[in-house]
């Protein structure tokens, strides 16, 4: 009996010693999955640093913020004379086994032009897909010390995937690459139109934006997109109130110097040099591509107006009867109606200042603008398309809309004596029939957050 209650004894001990070593080794487990997923990477030693991280790297945790580069800043191509401003999805590619991406940029001419895209998303930014670059546009009109242009990159087969981000390398994404740009996909916005504004600089009067942003509004406008540059305050404010309307899209534009130190700040005289000419023209391409899910795009300045004429009461229904009348139409040309300043004077005073305007002339060869089809469009500049194959531009009708320009004729225009213009047109009054619902949708503003003449807030606030 004595030795069989040893026997047991020993048995015991023996298990519990077992359960010991279990628990231990279960505890030790847990401390290891604890101390190697929950503290910090930071605190990890650098053996394990690299495993953890890259697990929760492509597993896409959610805490993990893009570090792309906002839009308009654009990034230097090292060891190229390339400067690429923005990545857009191209909506109307042809090829529905493919997948291309503008690249609006500026290139010194003659340079070496070889570089590459390098796509990845943003949860895998070291797993990427290496694709050469291919010139797509330079615009050589004149040359400058950068030309405006645009590259494409166009994935294939497998390679094709909704990409979140690009950078750019010279000879090999393994080395020397750019700070990543975002891929813009634009959404398709049908039965809509957007303006392309190109670029707003300096002081513009809040009126005349006031003014100009209801009536655009009014017409039927869903977007309106426009880059800028050192903007007044004054100007600053009607922006960001359409921008919260969710009208604007303003982009902060930021086009650099050939050593790529140095932003540009359009003043007056800065903005119309030759190179100023190639950085607008370059926001038209980006336009182009960015607004490319709309029906159709005006691409207008802020003293611009298009104006329909009976019985068209907003611009999209002139684009339907536009399309049914040119099945073929891939833009219609805007020939423009110039109302300058100095003719306003001493005619009958209205609230608004664009109501003002009776006396214009034509200047057809000058400032001529374009109403686009962008699923027709292969090339947009600031004053001229190109349609795809099979398409072709039209002028738009004088008796369906008159094209407004507000300003002083410009001397440099070649032909044009701004000194002995006559005003061939003295009852401009297209824009009469419009005017009361401009004036109501001013008055429901909230007029005191703008910089504006006492005046007019005063007349736009009686029997409001």
């Amino acid at each position: 009996m004595t030795k069989l209650v040893q026997v047991v004894k020993l048995f015991n001990a023996h298990i519990s010693l077992r359960c010991l070593v279990l628990s231990l080794g279960a505890l030790l487990c847990v401390y290891l999955l604890i101390h190697l997923w929950i503290i910090p990477t930071d605190s990890v030693s650098s053996k394990w640093e690299g495993r953890i991280r890259s697990k929760i790297h492509y597993a896409g945790s959610k805490e993990r913020k893009p570090n792309t580069l906002p839009d308009g800043e654009g990034v230097w191509v090292k060891h190229r004379h390339i400067q690429v401003m923005s990545a857009i999805y191209d909506l109307h590619y042809n090829r529905s086994d493919h997948m291309r991406v503008m690249l609006p940029s500026f290139l010194r001419h003659s340079s070496n032009r070889d570089f590459y895209c390098c796509f990845s998303f943003f949860s895998s930014p070291h797993e990427y897909v290496q694709i050469p670059a291919d010139l797509n546009y330079i615009d050589l009109r004149f040359i400058s010390e950068i030309q405006n242009a645009a590259f494409e990159c166009v994935l294939k087969g497998k390679e094709v995937a909704n990409y979140d981000q690009v950078v750019f390398s010279a000879d090999s994404c393994d080395a020397d690459v750019t700070l990543p740009l975002r891929v813009v996909y634009p959404i398709r916005r049908t039965f809509e139109f957007a303006i392309c504004t190109k670029v707003a600089y300096n002081r513009l009067e809040p009126q005349l934006l006031i003014e100009w942003f209801e009536y655009m509004e009014e017409m039927g406008a869903s977007r309106v997109l426009t880059f800028h540059t050192n903007l007044h305050p004054d100007t600053r404010a009607v922006f960001d109130h359409y921008e919260a309307q969710g009208l604007l899209q303003m982009i902060p534009y930021k086009p650099r110097v050939i050593n790529g130190t140095q932003s540009l700040i359009y003043t007056e005289e800065t903005a119309q040099t030759r190179q100023a000419r190639h950085e607008k023209t370059l926001t038209v391409r980006d336009c182009q591509y960015r607004l490319a899910g709309y029906d159709f795009v005006f691409t207008i300045d802020f003293d611009e107006m298009p104006v329909p004429l009976r019985p068209y009461g907003s611009l999209s229904r002139i684009y339907e009867t536009l399309i049914k009348m040119h099945p073929d139409g891939s833009a219609f040309r805007l020939d423009p109606i110039l109302l300058p300043p100095e003719w306003r004077q001493g005619k009958k005073s209205y609230a608004l200042y664009h109501w003002q305007y009776h006396d214009g002339t034509y200047i057809d060869r000058y400032c001529t603008k374009w109403m686009y089809i962008p699923s027709r469009t292969k090339f947009v500049a600031t004053h001229d398309v190109e349609p795809k194959p099979g398409y072709r531009t039209y002028a738009l009708p004088q008796n369906m809309l008159h094209f407004l320009h507000f300003r002083t004729c410009k001397h440099n225009w070649h032909d044009i004596d701004c000194q002995n213009i006559t005003n061939a047109i003295t009852n401009e009054y297209s824009l009469k029939r419009f005017m009361g619902s401009v004036l109501r949708r001013i008055r429901k503003l909230p007029l005191e957050r703008f910089e504006l003449d006492q005046r007019f807030v005063n007349i736009m606030r009686r029997n409001s």
